[in-house]
């Protein structure tokens, strides 16, 4: 009996922690020390100033090996989707971790049968040896209009999936990295002060880098232009 009181409080502690993960911004390879604003979380509160007329999304190849080398190039390909917030809690809670596991299955577009399609398409680069070089940006997503005033909550949810495929000149390697990242419709990124206030979204960031031994790195922070380190 105690072990299996001593079992259930450990899978409580694993939801809370899942729970917790949950609800901030969904990104990989965060620099040590990035500072980012405590939003309290409020259930279904209507927030239209949280949506702005029309969003970008910035791709970004930080740096790699071969990047004055020539001949390199790297090619993507990306979605963008509004997802409603009721709709996003529920698929989320239904893909927690099974008692016993820490393993929930990753979100997908498919999940969400109201989802909302903001954007698509392709890019490609070559001459990569600057940093301007390496951005891509799709400006003037119309957002705002295209979410019903219903579905205007402070966490909904903006899900990416991106496709990207580098050919690195030096390495003479061709990588590919692929995923879906999911992020709030405020800015989370960076705070200009301690302030829990909600900040509307403008930019949806894509950020990707080479390691010497060609393994990819990939985050979905904003990363300044001419900052070329991860």
């Amino acid at each position: 009996m105690i072990f299996l009181r001593l079992k259930r409080v450990t899978f409580l502690l694993i939801l809370a922690l899942v729970v917790g993960v949950l609800q901030t911004d969904y990104a990989s390879g965060q620099k040590p020390g990035r500072r980012t604003r405590t939003i309290r979380f409020e259930p279904n509160v209507h927030a239209p100033e949280l949506y702005v007329d029309k969003l970008t999304m910035q791709f970004m190849l930080v740096n790699l090996p071969g990047a004055g080398t020539k001949g390199t190039t790297w090619r993507g390909e990306y979605q963008l989707y509004f997802i409603p917030e009721v709709e996003f809690e529920k698929n989320k809670m239904s893909n927690l971790p099974a008692p016993g596991s820490v393993t929930s299955r990753d979100l997908k577009p498919e999940d969400f049968a109201n989802k909302i399609l903001l954007a698509g398409g392709t890019f490609k680069g070559d001459g990569l040896a600057t940093p301007r070089s390496r951005v891509f940006l799709r400006p003037s997503i119309p957002f705002k209009a295209r979410i019903p005033d219903s579905q205007r909550t402070k966490f909904a949810k903006l899900l990416t999936v991106y496709s990207v495929k580098i050919y690195d000149a030096k390495l003479k390697t061709t990588l590919y990295k692929s995923g879906v990242w999911i992020a709030h419709t405020f800015d989370q990124d960076e705070p200009s002060s301690s302030s829990e206030k909600a900040v509307a979204r403008t930019t949806v960031y894509s950020s990707f880098f080479v390691a010497p031994d060609g393994d990819v790195y990939t985050s979905q922070w904003r990363h300044e232009t001419n900052d070329t380190t991860w």
